[in-house]
């Protein structure tokens, strides 16, 4: 997903599409270390459950969520021998106590400790959103918590963040996007302060800082550029407030309660509804929350992101060349 900063911001199309080109990938890298490092156990895992990389990215993040909390080898087997067709399998407690150690090993940054119930549920919610369903609600997520031995998040805002805007009557809009139907004074005053080369060059340094800890999800990235975009703004209007005259800074207090707007109307209400797995991403993205792989086990190695971000460009590359066909006479 392409990062916008113009006054267009990005349509819920393109939000929605860049955020389940990124699930689908982060669900593959879990499913390859769950191969890597259980190979015994995805041979086990159920074919009657959809796609077997999600079920076995979801397997992984459960895993691991297991080890977060502490549970026993002996819990971890119980849920297994629900979830596998047949009953009880041969060393299937060996085979759990074999990944497990191995998880740690991965490098996968869903698979840390203080990731790992984040990315349980968040997959759990992925995995849910493609089942077929029998037309009875209860009984279709009664089934899927007994199956999984665990809590599957309902449909709600969860399902399509991009969209909350919309209850209070607004779009999914950049700031300048926004301040486009503010009085000119106010977004004439607000569009030349965000293109200002140096509030430019700070919105892009905050972005590059949080992007290297967001996994490769660019909605999340442009949630941050926006961020960056509204902090960049009021840290001007608190420079110039300081020093302004007294009409100054009457008009600089209609700027600040502008911003605020958006903030409510706007950003805060998509990130309101994303995952808890999400907020957490981009809420320890920012500086001084991150935690690393040095926290965790040794050092994380950065091709994991770098390849997730190429993915995600590629394929972003290639939907703007369909739609560019598409559009060619």
């Amino acid at each position: 997903m392409t990062v916008m900063s113009g006054t267009g911001g990005l349509s819920e199309k393109e939000f929605r599409q860049g955020r389940a080109d990124w699930m689908e990938i982060m669900a593959g890298d879990l499913a390859t270390v769950l191969e890597t490092a259980g190979p015994r156990l995805l041979g086990l895992l159920p074919t009657d459950l959809g796609d077997r990389t999600l079920v076995a990215a979801v397997t992984a993040a459960r895993m691991a969520a297991d080890e977060a909390r502490a549970q026993s080898v002996a819990e971890t087997v119980n849920w297994l021998e629900r979830l596998i067709p047949g009953g009880p399998v041969h060393d299937l407690e060996g085979a759990v106590r074999e990944l497990r150690s191995r998880l740690a090993a991965s490098g996968e940054p869903a698979l840390w400790s203080w990731n790992a119930e984040g990315w349980e549920e968040l997959l759990l919610w992925w995995w849910r959103r493609v089942q077929p369903g029998t037309g009875d609600r209860a009984a279709d997520f009664a089934g899927w918590r007994a199956r999984w031995s665990a809590e599957i998040p309902r449909d709600g805002e969860i399902d399509r963040p991009e969209s909350m805007p919309r209850r209070h009557g607004r779009q999914l809009l950049t700031p300048a996007g926004f301040f486009a139907d503010e009085p000119e004074p106010l977004r004439l005053l607000a569009q030349t302060v965000l293109d200002a080369p140096g509030i430019v060059a700070a919105v892009q340094d905050a972005v590059l800082l949080r992007e290297e800890h967001l996994q490769g999800a660019g909605h999340l990235v442009w949630l941050a550029e926006q961020q960056a975009c509204v902090e960049q703004l009021e840290a001007w209007r608190r420079r110039q407030q300081a020093t302004g005259s007294e009409a100054t800074r009457a008009f600089l207090v209609e700027l600040s309660e502008a911003v605020k707007r958006y903030m409510s109307l706007v950003l805060q209400p998509v990130i309101g509804a994303l995952s808890a797995c999400e907020r957490a991403l981009l809420a320890d993205s920012k500086h001084g929350a991150r935690r690393s792989a040095a926290d965790y086990r040794g050092r994380l190695p950065r091709r994991a992101g770098t390849a997730r971000r190429e993915c995600l460009a590629g394929r972003a590359a290639q939907r703007g060349r369909r739609t560019a066909g598409a559009g060619a006479p």
